[in-house]
């Protein structure tokens, strides 16, 4: 994608330290977390613990570095409607159709995973969820030879939320997301719908 967009990070914006502080609280009374705690604690001391639950909490920005461009490809790709114009009868290589979007919703779940080691031993993983949804207007694609070449993007609000061994990290509701006016694609994204074959997606 030539264009850049957001990505999941950018969204949560957790590089505050008011967001590190409740995320750190969160993770320590997890009821999930007393093993690792006492896994860690055994190998390398009640500190190493402390210091390696800060580690996991500010890696958490890492885990989303998730791109909401193919966020949104992935599901438009999808989209039954879009499914005709993968019919070489009745669309031409060569021709471009410009097709908007009714507003519509995209729903998407991430589940990024840390590793814990001690002295390079695995002693536990941490599996998180990150869950975005986007609701769009205005979405103008551009397509030609069954296949997405650009989007222009309209607008954009989102709501999103991070979890991890049943406590909530972080959780944005409503909030307008600014994404470029047009995303040209380094590859033109395929439509995985084909004529007579259309199915549900998770768009509404």
């Amino acid at each position: 994608m030539t264009t850049a967009t957001p990505t999941l990070r950018d969204f949560f914006a957790l590089a505050d330290d008011d967001q590190v502080a409740h995320r750190v609280a969160a993770l320590a009374s997890s009821s999930a977390f007393a093993t690792l705690a006492e896994t860690v604690s055994a190998a390398a001391g009640p500190a190493r613990w402390q210091q390696a639950l800060g580690d996991v909490t500010g890696a958490i920005p890492d885990l989303l570095q998730v791109d909401l461009g193919s966020v949104l490809v992935a599901a438009w790709k999808t989209r039954s409607e879009l499914g005709r114009f993968t019919d070489a009868n009745q669309y031409g290589p060569d021709e471009t159709i410009l097709v908007e979007l009714t507003t519509h919703v995209v729903t998407s779940v991430h589940r990024p995973h840390l590793d814990l080691l001690v002295n390079d031993q695995p002693c536990g993983r941490l599996d998180f969820t990150v869950e975005i949804t986007l609701r769009l207007a205005g979405v103008v694609l551009t397509i030609r030879d069954g296949k997405i070449w650009k989007a222009t993007t309209g607008s954009c609000t989102a709501s999103g939320r991070i979890a991890c061994a049943g406590q909530s990290l972080s959780a944005r509701e409503s909030v307008p997301v600014q994404l470029p006016g047009t995303l040209v694609f380094d590859q033109p994204i395929p439509i995985t719908i084909q004529p007579g074959g259309w199915e549900e997606t998770a768009l509404h």
